[in-house]
C-alpha cells in the first residue's frame, strides 16, 4: 500500500511539472511576442494634479493668507 501511494504521489508531482513546463513554453515561446506588445503599450503617465488652493480668514472676516502663483 506504500508503495502504491508513493507511486501516485511521485506520478502527480511529475504531471504537475509537466503541466507547468508546458504553460511556461507556451507563454514565453508561443505567446511571447503578444505580451511583449501588449506590456509596451501599458504604461503610466505621470501628471501632477495641484490641488485648488483657498483664502484663509479669521472668524471677524480678515484674510489671514492667500493663493500666490510662484
Amino acid at each position: 500500500m506504500k508503495r502504491r501511494s508513493f507511486l501516485v504521489m511521485l506520478l502527480s508531482a511529475i504531471g504537475s511539472f509537466i503541466g507547468i513546463t508546458v504553460n511556461l513554453f507556451r507563454l514565453q515561446i508561443l505567446e511571447g511576442e503578444k505580451y511583449r506588445e501588449l506590456s509596451e503599450r501599458n504604461y503610466i503617465r505621470r501628471r501632477y494634479l495641484y490641488p485648488p488652493r483657498g483664502d484663509i480668514y479669521d472668524r471677524n472676516g480678515k484674510k489671514l493668507a492667500c493663493t500666490v502663483a510662484s
